[in-house]
Protein backbone atom coordinates (compact mmCIF):
# COMPACT_ATOMS: atom_id res chain seq x y z
CA UNK A 1 0.00 0.00 0.00
CA UNK A 2 0.83 3.60 -0.74
CA UNK A 3 2.08 6.13 2.19
CA UNK A 4 1.50 9.64 0.35
CA UNK A 5 3.13 11.90 2.45
CA UNK A 6 1.15 15.08 3.65
CA UNK A 7 -1.11 17.16 1.69
CA UNK A 8 -2.23 20.72 1.72
CA UNK A 9 -5.17 21.84 -0.20
CA UNK A 10 -3.79 25.42 -1.02
CA UNK A 11 -4.01 26.79 -4.25
CA UNK A 12 -4.22 23.23 -5.12
CA UNK A 13 -6.04 22.32 -8.42
CA UNK A 14 -4.55 18.69 -8.50
CA UNK A 15 -3.32 16.76 -6.31
CA UNK A 16 -0.45 14.11 -7.41
CA UNK A 17 -0.29 11.33 -5.09
CA UNK A 18 3.08 9.46 -5.40
CA UNK A 19 2.84 5.25 -5.26
CA UNK A 20 5.42 2.69 -5.38
CA UNK A 21 4.37 2.47 -9.43
CA UNK A 22 3.56 5.90 -10.46
CA UNK A 23 1.50 9.06 -9.33
CA UNK A 24 -2.28 9.70 -8.83
CA UNK A 25 -4.25 12.65 -10.38
CA UNK A 26 -6.96 13.45 -8.43
CA UNK A 27 -8.58 16.78 -9.68
CA UNK A 28 -11.02 17.45 -7.13
CA UNK A 29 -12.31 15.32 -4.38
CA UNK A 30 -16.11 15.42 -4.65
CA UNK A 31 -16.87 15.60 -8.49
CA UNK A 32 -20.37 16.80 -7.70
CA UNK A 33 -22.24 19.50 -5.41
CA UNK A 34 -25.00 18.79 -3.28
CA UNK A 35 -27.48 19.37 -6.15
CA UNK A 36 -25.34 16.98 -8.57
CA UNK A 37 -25.12 13.92 -6.10
CA UNK A 38 -28.86 14.51 -4.96
CA UNK A 39 -29.26 13.93 -8.85
CA UNK A 40 -27.14 11.42 -9.27
CA UNK A 41 -28.25 9.13 -6.64
CA UNK A 42 -31.73 9.17 -7.62
CA UNK A 43 -30.70 8.65 -11.00
CA UNK A 44 -28.49 5.87 -9.98
CA UNK A 45 -31.30 4.49 -7.88
CA UNK A 46 -33.65 4.28 -10.52
CA UNK A 47 -31.16 2.44 -12.64
CA UNK A 48 -30.62 -0.25 -10.27
CA UNK A 49 -34.01 -0.68 -9.34
CA UNK A 50 -35.28 -1.17 -13.08
CA UNK A 51 -32.01 -3.42 -13.32
CA UNK A 52 -33.42 -5.51 -10.64
CA UNK A 53 -37.06 -5.77 -11.25
CA UNK A 54 -36.60 -5.65 -15.00
CA UNK A 55 -34.00 -8.61 -15.42
CA UNK A 56 -35.84 -10.71 -12.81
CA UNK A 57 -39.17 -10.37 -15.16
CA UNK A 58 -36.72 -11.57 -17.96
CA UNK A 59 -35.41 -14.79 -15.83
CA UNK A 60 -39.19 -15.41 -14.38
CA UNK A 61 -40.67 -15.24 -18.01
CA UNK A 62 -38.57 -16.97 -19.65
CA UNK A 63 -38.68 -20.17 -17.51
CA UNK A 64 -42.15 -19.70 -17.14
CA UNK A 65 -43.89 -18.18 -20.02
CA UNK A 66 -45.65 -20.74 -22.28
CA UNK A 67 -44.90 -18.44 -25.42
CA UNK A 68 -40.87 -18.09 -24.95
CA UNK A 69 -38.85 -19.01 -27.63
CA UNK A 70 -36.92 -22.35 -26.41
CA UNK A 71 -34.10 -21.65 -28.57
CA UNK A 72 -33.46 -18.71 -26.83
CA UNK A 73 -34.61 -19.29 -23.60
CA UNK A 74 -30.64 -20.35 -22.05
CA UNK A 75 -29.21 -17.05 -24.12
CA UNK A 76 -31.62 -14.59 -22.69
CA UNK A 77 -31.66 -15.87 -19.27
CA UNK A 78 -28.13 -15.54 -19.08
CA UNK A 79 -27.86 -12.13 -20.37
CA UNK A 80 -30.19 -11.22 -17.46
CA UNK A 81 -28.45 -12.75 -14.92
CA UNK A 82 -25.04 -11.08 -16.07
CA UNK A 83 -27.21 -7.87 -16.14
CA UNK A 84 -28.93 -8.21 -12.79
CA UNK A 85 -25.44 -8.96 -11.61
CA UNK A 86 -23.95 -5.30 -13.02
CA UNK A 87 -26.66 -3.31 -11.71
CA UNK A 88 -26.78 -4.98 -7.94
CA UNK A 89 -23.00 -5.58 -7.88
CA UNK A 90 -21.82 -3.02 -9.67
CA UNK A 91 -23.55 0.45 -10.28
CA UNK A 92 -24.12 1.20 -6.81
CA UNK A 93 -20.07 0.83 -5.44
CA UNK A 94 -18.75 2.71 -8.77
CA UNK A 95 -21.04 5.29 -9.02
CA UNK A 96 -20.93 6.41 -5.43
CA UNK A 97 -16.96 6.31 -5.40
CA UNK A 98 -17.21 8.59 -8.74
CA UNK A 99 -19.15 10.92 -6.79
CA UNK A 100 -17.95 10.99 -3.79
CA UNK A 101 -14.01 10.80 -5.33
CA UNK A 102 -12.97 8.43 -2.28
CA UNK A 103 -13.91 4.58 -1.60
CA UNK A 104 -16.22 4.52 0.81
CA UNK A 105 -16.95 0.71 1.40
CA UNK A 106 -15.33 -2.36 2.54
CA UNK A 107 -11.67 -2.99 1.20
CA UNK A 108 -12.50 -5.98 0.14
CA UNK A 109 -15.61 -4.80 -1.83
CA UNK A 110 -13.13 -3.21 -4.35
CA UNK A 111 -11.44 -6.04 -6.05
CA UNK A 112 -14.91 -7.83 -6.31
CA UNK A 113 -16.61 -5.48 -7.84
CA UNK A 114 -13.98 -4.64 -10.62
CA UNK A 115 -13.65 -8.36 -11.14
CA UNK A 116 -17.66 -8.44 -11.26
CA UNK A 117 -17.97 -5.63 -13.88
CA UNK A 118 -15.03 -6.75 -15.98
CA UNK A 119 -16.60 -10.36 -16.30
CA UNK A 120 -20.41 -9.41 -16.46
CA UNK A 121 -19.38 -7.58 -19.91
CA UNK A 122 -17.09 -10.08 -20.92
CA UNK A 123 -20.14 -12.60 -20.33
CA UNK A 124 -22.18 -10.06 -21.95
CA UNK A 125 -20.89 -9.73 -25.07
CA UNK A 126 -19.90 -13.63 -25.04
CA UNK A 127 -23.55 -14.58 -24.84
CA UNK A 128 -24.64 -11.75 -27.60
CA UNK A 129 -22.20 -13.41 -30.43
CA UNK A 130 -23.20 -16.70 -29.12
CA UNK A 131 -27.16 -15.77 -30.21
CA UNK A 132 -25.48 -14.22 -33.38
CA UNK A 133 -24.10 -17.76 -34.62
CA UNK A 134 -26.94 -19.67 -33.21
CA UNK A 135 -29.34 -17.35 -35.06
CA UNK A 136 -26.86 -17.93 -38.13
CA UNK A 137 -27.60 -21.81 -38.41
CA UNK A 138 -30.78 -21.36 -37.23
CA UNK A 139 -32.01 -19.62 -40.04
CA UNK A 140 -29.41 -20.33 -43.02
CA UNK A 141 -28.68 -23.80 -42.15
CA UNK A 142 -31.37 -25.62 -39.79
CA UNK A 143 -30.27 -28.63 -41.01
CA UNK A 144 -26.22 -28.36 -40.43
CA UNK A 145 -24.73 -30.14 -37.67
CA UNK A 146 -23.57 -27.05 -36.73
CA UNK A 147 -26.82 -25.93 -35.92
CA UNK A 148 -27.70 -29.29 -34.05
CA UNK A 149 -24.48 -29.19 -31.94
CA UNK A 150 -25.49 -25.71 -30.77
CA UNK A 151 -29.28 -26.55 -29.87
CA UNK A 152 -27.51 -29.68 -27.66
CA UNK A 153 -24.63 -27.96 -26.19
CA UNK A 154 -26.35 -24.93 -25.45
CA UNK A 155 -25.40 -25.42 -21.97
CA UNK A 156 -21.73 -26.26 -21.97
CA UNK A 157 -20.98 -22.71 -24.78
CA UNK A 158 -22.57 -20.50 -22.05
CA UNK A 159 -20.31 -22.05 -19.17
CA UNK A 160 -17.30 -21.92 -21.84
CA UNK A 161 -18.66 -18.31 -21.69
CA UNK A 162 -18.56 -17.68 -17.91
CA UNK A 163 -15.03 -19.61 -17.59
CA UNK A 164 -13.53 -17.07 -20.07
CA UNK A 165 -14.85 -14.14 -18.57
CA UNK A 166 -14.10 -15.03 -15.16
CA UNK A 167 -10.29 -16.08 -16.58
CA UNK A 168 -10.07 -12.50 -18.22
CA UNK A 169 -11.53 -11.03 -15.12
CA UNK A 170 -9.30 -12.44 -12.92
CA UNK A 171 -6.43 -10.58 -13.50
CA UNK A 172 -7.92 -6.92 -12.11
CA UNK A 173 -8.23 -9.02 -8.86
CA UNK A 174 -4.41 -9.19 -7.72
CA UNK A 175 -3.95 -5.94 -9.52
CA UNK A 176 -7.36 -3.83 -7.81
CA UNK A 177 -6.30 -2.65 -4.08
CA UNK A 178 -7.64 0.17 -1.95
CA UNK A 179 -4.81 2.99 -2.02
CA UNK A 180 -4.79 5.40 1.17
CA UNK A 181 -4.19 8.83 0.92
CA UNK A 182 -4.33 12.17 3.09
CA UNK A 183 -6.67 15.76 1.48
CA UNK A 184 -7.26 18.95 3.39
CA UNK A 185 -5.11 17.00 6.78
CA UNK A 186 -7.44 13.81 6.52
CA UNK A 187 -6.78 10.22 5.23
CA UNK A 188 -9.39 8.93 2.38
CA UNK A 189 -9.15 5.74 0.68
CA UNK A 190 -9.14 4.77 -3.24
CA UNK A 191 -10.14 2.04 -5.04
CA UNK A 192 -6.62 2.01 -7.74
CA UNK A 193 -6.46 -0.01 -10.87
CA UNK A 194 -3.37 -1.88 -12.24
CA UNK A 195 -1.35 -0.99 -8.50
CA UNK A 196 2.18 -2.46 -9.33
CA UNK A 197 1.76 -3.55 -12.91
CA UNK A 198 3.90 -2.54 -15.40
CA UNK A 199 2.58 0.02 -18.15
CA UNK A 200 3.57 -3.00 -20.81
CA UNK A 201 1.57 -5.29 -18.92
CA UNK A 202 -1.58 -2.98 -18.68
CA UNK A 203 -0.79 -2.11 -22.39
CA UNK A 204 -0.94 -5.98 -23.57
CA UNK A 205 -4.05 -6.74 -21.45
CA UNK A 206 -6.30 -3.76 -22.08
CA UNK A 207 -5.37 -4.60 -26.26
CA UNK A 208 -6.10 -7.80 -25.69
CA UNK A 209 -9.33 -7.63 -23.65
CA UNK A 210 -10.39 -4.86 -26.84
CA UNK A 211 -9.85 -7.63 -29.17
CA UNK A 212 -11.36 -10.51 -27.83
CA UNK A 213 -14.60 -8.10 -26.33
CA UNK A 214 -15.13 -5.74 -29.17
CA UNK A 215 -13.24 -6.21 -32.55
CA UNK A 216 -14.25 -10.15 -32.87
CA UNK A 217 -17.50 -9.98 -31.63
CA UNK A 218 -18.15 -6.87 -33.83
CA UNK A 219 -16.71 -9.12 -36.72
CA UNK A 220 -19.19 -12.15 -35.93
CA UNK A 221 -22.36 -10.22 -35.76
CA UNK A 222 -21.76 -8.21 -38.76
CA UNK A 223 -21.46 -11.48 -40.71
CA UNK A 224 -23.85 -13.27 -39.31
CA UNK A 225 -26.57 -10.55 -39.12
CA UNK A 226 -25.52 -9.13 -42.64
CA UNK A 227 -25.78 -12.94 -43.95
CA UNK A 228 -29.22 -13.40 -42.53
CA UNK A 229 -30.68 -9.62 -43.74
CA UNK A 230 -29.41 -10.63 -47.13
CA UNK A 231 -31.40 -13.70 -46.83
CA UNK A 232 -34.38 -12.25 -45.71
CA UNK A 233 -34.61 -9.62 -48.62
CA UNK A 234 -34.19 -12.28 -50.72
CA UNK A 235 -37.02 -14.50 -49.65
CA UNK A 236 -39.05 -11.00 -48.80
CA UNK A 237 -40.53 -10.99 -52.25
CA UNK A 238 -41.63 -14.26 -52.65
CA UNK A 239 -43.74 -14.73 -49.49
CA UNK A 240 -47.37 -14.16 -48.61
CA UNK A 241 -48.39 -11.74 -46.47
CA UNK A 242 -50.60 -12.97 -43.60
CA UNK A 243 -53.86 -12.02 -44.75
CA UNK A 244 -53.24 -13.45 -48.29
CA UNK A 245 -53.06 -16.49 -46.82
CA UNK A 246 -56.09 -18.95 -47.80
CA UNK A 247 -57.48 -21.37 -45.80
CA UNK A 248 -56.42 -25.26 -46.49
CA UNK A 249 -59.93 -26.50 -46.72
CA UNK A 250 -60.83 -24.54 -49.88
CA UNK A 251 -58.56 -26.73 -51.81
CA UNK A 252 -59.61 -30.22 -50.33
CA UNK A 253 -61.20 -31.48 -53.75
CA UNK A 254 -57.40 -30.46 -55.32
CA UNK A 255 -55.53 -31.91 -52.84
CA UNK A 256 -57.27 -35.77 -53.41
CA UNK A 257 -57.21 -35.43 -57.13
CA UNK A 258 -53.53 -34.65 -57.34
CA UNK A 259 -53.14 -37.27 -54.33
CA UNK A 260 -54.76 -40.09 -56.66
CA UNK A 261 -52.22 -39.41 -59.17
CA UNK A 262 -48.87 -40.97 -59.18
CA UNK A 263 -47.33 -38.49 -61.83
CA UNK A 264 -48.08 -35.54 -60.36
CA UNK A 265 -46.07 -33.08 -57.71
CA UNK A 266 -49.35 -32.85 -55.87
CA UNK A 267 -48.77 -34.48 -52.79
CA UNK A 268 -50.88 -34.00 -49.60
CA UNK A 269 -50.79 -30.93 -48.64
CA UNK A 270 -49.03 -29.43 -51.48
CA UNK A 271 -50.73 -26.96 -54.15
CA UNK A 272 -49.50 -25.69 -57.40
CA UNK A 273 -50.79 -22.72 -59.33
CA UNK A 274 -49.36 -21.94 -63.23
CA UNK A 275 -49.39 -18.94 -64.63
CA UNK A 276 -48.79 -18.81 -68.39
CA UNK A 277 -47.67 -15.22 -68.43
CA UNK A 278 -43.94 -14.86 -69.84
CA UNK A 279 -43.00 -11.98 -67.76
CA UNK A 280 -43.77 -13.89 -64.66
CA UNK A 281 -41.18 -16.23 -62.40
CA UNK A 282 -42.65 -18.54 -59.70
CA UNK A 283 -41.67 -19.36 -56.69
CA UNK A 284 -42.80 -22.67 -54.43
CA UNK A 285 -42.93 -21.71 -50.83
CA UNK A 286 -45.10 -23.25 -48.06
CA UNK A 287 -47.60 -21.87 -45.96
CA UNK A 288 -48.37 -23.18 -42.85
CA UNK A 289 -52.50 -23.33 -41.88
CA UNK A 290 -53.00 -23.61 -38.23
CA UNK A 291 -56.53 -24.74 -37.77
CA UNK A 292 -55.68 -27.33 -39.62
CA UNK A 293 -52.02 -27.72 -38.99
CA UNK A 294 -50.97 -28.76 -42.35
CA UNK A 295 -48.51 -27.25 -44.58
CA UNK A 296 -49.94 -25.36 -48.42
CA UNK A 297 -47.29 -25.77 -51.16
CA UNK A 298 -48.28 -22.70 -53.14
CA UNK A 299 -46.40 -20.67 -56.04
CA UNK A 300 -45.51 -17.34 -55.55
CA UNK A 301 -45.17 -15.00 -58.33
CA UNK A 302 -43.23 -11.90 -58.86
CA UNK A 303 -43.97 -10.27 -61.70
CA UNK A 304 -44.46 -6.58 -63.75
CA UNK A 305 -47.42 -4.79 -62.99
CA UNK A 306 -48.55 -6.34 -59.64
CA UNK A 307 -49.14 -4.65 -56.46
CA UNK A 308 -46.60 -3.29 -54.06
CA UNK A 309 -44.80 -2.47 -57.77
CA UNK A 310 -45.69 1.53 -57.67
CA UNK A 311 -47.53 1.04 -60.30
CA UNK A 312 -44.57 1.24 -62.96
CA UNK A 313 -43.22 -2.68 -62.83
CA UNK A 314 -41.08 -4.39 -61.21
CA UNK A 315 -43.47 -4.73 -58.55
CA UNK A 316 -43.74 -8.20 -56.26
CA UNK A 317 -47.00 -9.89 -55.49
CA UNK A 318 -48.49 -13.31 -54.29
CA UNK A 319 -50.89 -14.69 -56.35
CA UNK A 320 -53.88 -15.59 -54.14
CA UNK A 321 -55.63 -18.66 -54.40
CA UNK A 322 -59.55 -18.60 -55.01
CA UNK A 323 -61.88 -20.61 -56.82
CA UNK A 324 -61.06 -19.93 -60.09
CA UNK A 325 -57.39 -21.00 -58.99
CA UNK A 326 -58.92 -24.40 -58.14
CA UNK A 327 -60.49 -24.95 -61.21
CA UNK A 328 -57.30 -24.02 -62.90
CA UNK A 329 -54.99 -26.58 -60.87
CA UNK A 330 -57.26 -29.07 -61.68
CA UNK A 331 -57.11 -28.64 -65.36
CA UNK A 332 -53.27 -28.13 -64.90
CA UNK A 333 -53.46 -31.66 -62.83
CA UNK A 334 -55.12 -33.30 -65.60
CA UNK A 335 -53.04 -32.37 -68.55
CA UNK A 336 -49.71 -33.43 -66.19
CA UNK A 337 -51.31 -36.78 -65.64
CA UNK A 338 -51.75 -37.33 -69.03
Amino acid sequence: MADPSWLDKNNITSVRLKTSTGTIEIEQLEAFGVFGQTFLVVLYSLTTFFALTGNTLVILVEIYGRRSARNLQKFLINLAISDLLLGVLVTPFIYTDIMLGRWVFHPLLCPVTQFVQLMSVFVTTYTLTFIGIERYFATLHPLSSANTWLRSHGNLVLQLGWIFGATLASFSIQNTRVVAFKYDSKTYYDCANWVDVAERDMQIYVTLSFVLTFVLPIIFLTISYGAIGRRLMRTQKYWCSYRQTVPFSQHSASRTHSSSSSHNNNVDGNININNNNNNTTTKTSFIRNKSTRKTVKIKLSNSNGLSGGGGGGGGVGCSHIDSNDSTRMNSSTQKSSK
